[in-house]
């Protein structure tokens, strides 16, 4: 048990290699390549995985002062910490102000930053901060940047409040780390009830990374939680010292939602509650409430599908709000009262409020002056920085650029931008396109990867691919975002209803429409074509090799989740909320029941139909429930890899594993959709089974044509 205890996120990846016979006919002939165009294509990776992502800033209420958590990646030492700058408004920057600790993750690989309280006279803030394996209230002076632990308990701290004075703290507790260890031994010594508790892949026994030490962990519903997270919730308090005071100057900003005003009130409402609805939000418009009487702003510019909060600015007189639209842009929107007139102060081709992962939602990620707007803002070719944005004037001042050099590497190997086309059924589809800067004889290959596109190109959900590292390769990159959901309907179906196959349908056209589009003008190879994705995308995939003959290579981080062998992996019992969650967001019950749906979305059920080879690299905690696909596809002759690595979540949490995933993806595209090969010696092995995959295909291409 002791090496139990010991697993590590730093141990190395464990691989297993699926080489099968192939029958997808590539007439590529691999050439070397030169070294120094691989090392610099690993360089460019490892920028790429050490990029730097701002959490929400948020702003002292009476002083021209704030803070922000910036997430830092280090390959060095395999870790992701969170580090703390000080927003100084006077001298307009950020400059660091010491650690917040070891991230924090869910059970989705995603990083949690809570915001932090305000000592009443913000001198200092309090926060959750991960220490070895503790959880614990930290308080950072910001004139000294000295940091202290202030709560430190038997058990990790869940949550924290301070009263209004500051003289107290509430902070809330589970179950004590000795009490979990304790669970944890009892459960060893005395066996494990497989039940709905019990994810089928997750290793039974130390499994995930919890808080700093490898925990075992349970299914609640449809959440992992270590063990005894069901345990009371305890409130405990303690008493502060007076915290000393800071000179204030006379610049005022004020936080807007305290700032004295005769509008009472800001919100969302939904106009149309109908389709069509785009990624799960429906049409909103904003509203304020003065002496208890809602005014909606009348003009279309306060309409949207993706709104931040709006907030009180300009003494009272206006209401801004950031607006990113469907099509991947946003605006700065300032509404004026008095007149009903919006006003775009900034629009931006990317993200304004950037949040991890290109999502469209975080435009809740500002932080807001009475006037001024604070965000982390990123386009397809810059990567996030901080900037303060004039609400009169749109005037931007740069605070921090912690990812500089990788925008500058950016720019000297591709040009990125922002695309819209409409596919043969007429719906509009939008993404982003990142192709080679140097000049080419022919039109460059292209890898596809969906969703989460708004932002900076780093590859769509996951960042599994980089576009950077492909362009320097010679390859494009398009990510295809989500449209809407009007368009979920199963081809063909009278109900009406949005089904999963719809779902499938509707990302497979909206593919396919983006590269025929690119093709036309001249922009990539149509019949060069790979695809890569990741959780939905990682369906799309599979979904895609299995239906369509338009692609080349493929690669994904998931493999099984909407074959029938997943489903029995994913819900043992009909409590289990994983098997509700296949009826509500996959509309497929049991294969039992319903086999005919299973058919039509199965990969692994129409394995013989595939001919572009499949590398998977996936979490162990997730690569089981692809082992039907594994069988089928051995049993077709058709061609996969597989790649596991330990100790990860659905995204990759671990530096060097994102590392790897990238450079073996890399590597994987450069040889079936240009022939090459790196001559580095550590990698002789993978390309030894890479031609073996490639004859193999060949092979398999010629049966079929043959029958």
């Amino acid at each position: 048990m002791a090496a139990a205890r010991t697993r590590t996120p730093q141990a190395s990846s464990v691989a297993t290699y699926c080489v099968i016979a192939s029958a997808a006919a590539l007439q590529v002939s691999s050439v070397p390549a030169r070294a120094e165009d691989f090392a610099t294509t690993t360089t460019t990776a490892q920028k790429v995985v050490e990029l730097k992502d701002f959490a929400k800033p948020s702003l002292c209420p009476s002083g021209p002062w704030g803070v922000v958590a910036i997430t830092r990646p280090n390959l060095v030492d395999n870790r992701v910490t969170v580090e703390w700058m000080k927003i100084d408004l006077r001298q307009t920057r950020a400059i660091p102000l010491g650690s917040a600790g070891d991230a924090i993750w869910d059970e989705a690989g995603n990083v949690i930053i809570d915001p932090p309280s305000w000592a009443p006279d913000c001198r200092a803030i309090f926060f959750r901060k991960l220490v070895a394996d503790r959880v614990e209230v930290w308080r950072t002076d910001l004139a000294t940047g000295v940091s202290q632990p202030v709560v430190a308990d038997a058990a990790d701290i869940l949550s924290f409040t301070l009263t209004p004075a500051g003289d107290r703290m509430d902070y809330q507790v589970g179950a004590t780390r000795a009490e979990i260890l304790s669970a944890e031994e009892n459960l060893e010594r005395t066996g494990r009830i497989i039940d709905e508790s019990v994810t089928p892949g997750w290793p039974l026994f130390r499994s995930f990374p919890v808080n700093g030490r490898i925990a075992t962990v349970r299914r609640d519903k449809v959440r992992i939680a270590t063990l005894l997270s069901d345990a009371p919730i305890r409130t405990q308090s303690i008493a502060l010292s007076k915290a000393g005071t800071l000179e204030a100057s006379g610049m005022s900003v004020r936080q807007t939602d305290e700032a004295t005003s005769a509008l009472t009130m800001t919100t969302l409402r939904v106009i149309e509650r109908g389709m069509p609805v785009y990624d799960g939000s429906p049409l909103r418009q904003v509203v304020v409430t003065k002496n208890d009487r809602e005014t909606a702003c009348p003009d279309p510019k306060c309409q949207g599908f993706f709104l931040s909060e709006p907030h009180v600015v300009l003494g009272g007189t206006a209401v801004a709000f950031v607006a990113q639209s469907p099509t991947l842009t946003s605006d700065l929107v300032v509404w004026k009262i008095r007149t009903g007139k919006a006003q775009i102060v900034r629009h931006l081709d990317g993200l304004l409020g950037a949040g991890p992962g290109g999502d469209k939602h975080s435009a809740r990620s500002c932080a807001w002056t009475d006037t001024s707007a604070i965000c982390a803002i990123a386009t397809p070719m810059a990567p996030p920085e901080l900037q303060q944005i004039d609400l009169r004037t749109g005037i931007v001042r740069v605070l921090a650029a912690p990812n500089a050099e990788l925008e500058r590497l950016f720019a000297d190997v591709a040009t990125a931008r922002l695309l819209s086309w409409t596919d043969a059924d007429g719906v509009s589809q939008h993404g982003s396109l990142v192709t080679p800067k140097a000049r080419m004889a022919s039109p460059p290959p292209l890898v596809v990867t969906s969703y989460r596109c708004a932002g900076f190109a780093r590859g769509g959900n996951g960042g599994e691919i980089s576009q950077i590292a492909l362009a320097k390769a010679g390859i494009a990159t398009l990510c295809v975002e989500k449209g809407p959901r009007t368009f979920d309907v199963e081809k063909g179906s009278t109900s009406g209803q949005p089904s999963f196959l719809g779902v499938m349908q509707r990302l497979l056209a909206g593919v396919v429409s983006g590269i025929d589009y690119i093709a036309r003008r001249g922009e990539a190879d149509s019949d060069r074509v790979g695809i890569n994705g990741l959780s939905l995308g990682g369906h799309l995939v599979g979904y895609a090799i299995s239906r369509s003959d338009r692609f080349k290579a493929a690669s994904s981080a998931v493999t099984g989740y909407i074959d029938p062998t997943g489903y029995f992996d994913n819900a043992l019992s009909a409590a289990s909320g994983t098997r509700a969650n296949y009826i509500a967001s996959y509309q497929l019950r049991s294969p039992d029941e319903d086999f005919a749906s299973w058919a039509k979305v199965s990969p692994a059920l129409a394995a013989a139909r595939i001919r572009a080879p499949l590398l998977v690299q996936a979490a162990e905690s997730e690569w089981l429930s692809g082992r039907e696909m594994i069988t089928r596809m051995a049993d077709a002759r058709r061609p996969m890899e597989t790649i596991v690595y330990p100790l990860e979540a659905h995204n990759k949490m671990q530096p060097i594993h994102r590392l790897s995933v990238i450079e073996r993806n890399t590597d994987w595209f450069r040889f079936w959709l240009l022939g090459a090969e790196d001559d580095d010696l550590a990698k002789a092995a993978q390309y030894r089974r890479w031609r073996a995959l490639r004859a193999l295909a060949n092979d398999g291409d010629k049966a079929i044509t043959d029958r």
